[in-house]
């Protein structure tokens, strides 16, 4: 709103474009008469009262933000000329203010230039939301009052959470200090969970390979491929993928990666039928490419006759060999994971493949000394060991 007087009351105000977390903060303002001047953001107030002039007056508060980020004063003066607002808005950098529960001793090593911690009791926790991340190592929900995990649960909308398990609680067998945190209100925003007969009896979405030789000596046992790569298939959910990448030594079409619904499989199945035998055994570069499909719960499944000199690629994922002809492969296949030998393309229906088996899971931790691996420079345990781990799956 202006002034009703001409000339007069708040002229000027300017917070500048930039501030500091934590530092003082100067509100300049330039007003033309007598009156008060307040600037108010959040639950601070600040109030100066300016004497009557007929000149030009500078007026100066101070103000401390406590977040970065775009921030604003509400400036208002009331005056002769009546009562006149501003908004002013800058931007506030600084380190991040980091809110610790528990020994999380790796914090003490952080750049202080980039990084506030602060430890609090979990007895007598602050507010998370005043943070923009926060620390809790090796305590549980019971730790710290009734509904601080809604609490949690509601900061993490703006904030960082980092959720250290601790040592061993109890046996290896026992539900860890993360699965209590699973158990409260933040479970729907934590991404993994540390009960491992729930990753047993549904595992994650798989990707397949299926690597099959089409060369001209697999004319004899092309169709014992197929049988293996049919049971494969067999083995597929609706989410998990599969990509099918016949090789020579020219290039061959393959089938691409695609969800493994049943009438993806339908197509896949029909794509095998079609493949022929022909031309010079290569794989290398379908090993190539099947490399560039990895993923975290990649499996791959390399067909052939094991007529070929040892590759100089591989497939960067746990691969299946399963030679149609009895015949052992090349050095350094075997070690990609499991190698099948068939003979005559006998023992297809009961082909045992050993990613598909399940493994019983039991132990909720893994004692033991792990060097951490910081994907970024600022990754908060870079430099540190840590002595155990709790299991934990997508």
């Amino acid at each position: 709103s202006g002034s009703t007087v001409p000339g007069a009351g708040l002229v000027a105000a300017d917070l500048g474009p930039e501030q500091q977390v934590g530092h003082e903060a100067v509100i300049r303002a330039t007003v033309l008469g007598g009156g008060e001047l307040t600037a108010t953001r959040g639950d601070f107030t600040a109030t100066r009262t300016v004497p009557d002039s007929d000149r030009l007056r500078p007026v100066r508060l101070g103000t401390r933000f406590e977040a970065r980020g775009l921030r604003h004063v509400r400036l208002r003066f009331a005056g002769d000329g009546g009562d006149q607002a501003r908004a002013l808005y800058t931007l506030v950098r600084g380190p991040a203010r980091v809110l610790a529960f528990g020994r999380a001793p790796w914090l003490d090593g952080l750049d202080p230039t980039s990084w506030i911690v602060e430890r609090a009791d979990p007895a007598a926790p602050p507010d998370p939301a005043r943070y923009d991340l926060m620390v809790i190592d090796g305590l549980a929900p019971a730790d710290f009052p009734s509904g601080y995990d809604r609490a949690l649960l509601k900061a993490v909308r703006r904030t960082g959470l980092f959720l250290v398990n601790g040592g061993l609680r109890g046996s290896v067998e026992s539900p860890q200090r993360i699965a209590d945190w699973n158990e409260s209100a933040l479970s729907p925003v934590l991404p993994v969970d540390s009960d491992p007969r729930k990753f047993f009896a549904n595992p994650p979405r798989r990707d397949v390979v299926i690597m099959i030789d089409v060369s001209g000596s697999m004319s004899g046992s092309l169709p014992v491929a197929r049988g293996v790569a049919e049971r494969v298939l067999d083995q597929l959910r609706p989410k998990d993928s599969v990509a099918i990448l016949p090789f020579s030594d020219h290039t061959e079409p393959g089938f691409s990666q695609r969800a493994a619904t049943p009438a993806a499989l339908a197509e896949a199945r029909a794509f095998l039928g079609r493949l022929q035998a022909g031309g010079g055994t290569a794989p290398d570069s379908t090993l190539r490419a099947a490399a560039g499909l990895a993923s975290n719960y990649c499996a791959y499944f390399f067909i052939s006759d094991a007529g070929f000199a040892p590759p100089s690629t591989s497939p960067q994922c746990f691969t299946t060999a399963v030679s149609t002809e009895g015949v052992s492969f090349p050095g350094g296949v075997a070690d990609w994971g499991q190698e099948i030998l068939l003979r005559g393309g006998r023992g297809i229906a009961a082909l045992k493949l050993e990613y598909f088996e399940r493994e019983e899971r039991t132990r909720f931790y893994r004692p033991g000394r792990f060097r951490t691996r910081p994907v970024e420079e600022t990754a908060l345990l870079i430099g540190h060991d840590v002595d155990g781990i709790a299991t934990a799956f997508p």
